[in-house]
């Protein structure tokens, strides 16, 4: 079950604010999934998200939630990810990533392989769209491996 071991890098770049109040987003984005060692393909995950940036002393703390699909792994799942923002100046930030999720192949919720991991990564913030690249390590929790998940999300930021 390598190939499960994927996902969500994704959606742990959840969004970044830098310097607000409280900001809902909404993410858009994929993280390619890379069986470790061996480096193998095991799918590419488009992505949806909701996240909240909650400014806390100096930086913010950013709690989200998505699903991914990825076409090519004809597999799914929900993703939690939490996000630790770090204003390195006014428009970048570096992002301290954490996230669990779940990847599934269609309805068989019986089967579905979970995932915890983290990363690092930084988001670049313009007007209302933060864009931030990132790169994680998920591990399944039944032990059956290991993936290196580079991405890249897009937030829109409200």
């Amino acid at each position: 079950m390598v190939r499960s071991c994927l996902v969500m890098a994704a959606f742990l770049l959840g969004s970044s604010a830098v310097g607000h109040a409280a900001d809902p987003a909404l993410s858009v984005g994929a993280t390619e999934a890379i069986a470790v060692p061996n480096g193998a393909h095991l799918g590419m995950y488009p992505y949806v998200a909701v996240s909240l940036g909650v400014p806390v002393e100096g930086v913010a703390l950013i709690p989200g939630l998505g699903v991914e699909y990825s076409p090519d792994a004809s597999r799914w799942g929900f993703v939690a990810t939490f996000t630790l923002d770090v204003p390195l100046s006014s428009k970048i930030s570096g992002d301290l990533l954490i996230g669990a999720a779940h990847d599934q192949s269609g309805g068989d919720w019986d089967h579905a392989v979970l995932l915890v991991g983290g990363g690092i990564g930084i988001s670049i913030v313009t007007e209302n769209v933060v864009v931030s690249p990132s790169v994680s390590i998920y591990g399944a929790l039944d032990g059956s491996g290991w993936s290196l998940s580079p991405g890249l999300n897009f937030a829109h930021v409200f």
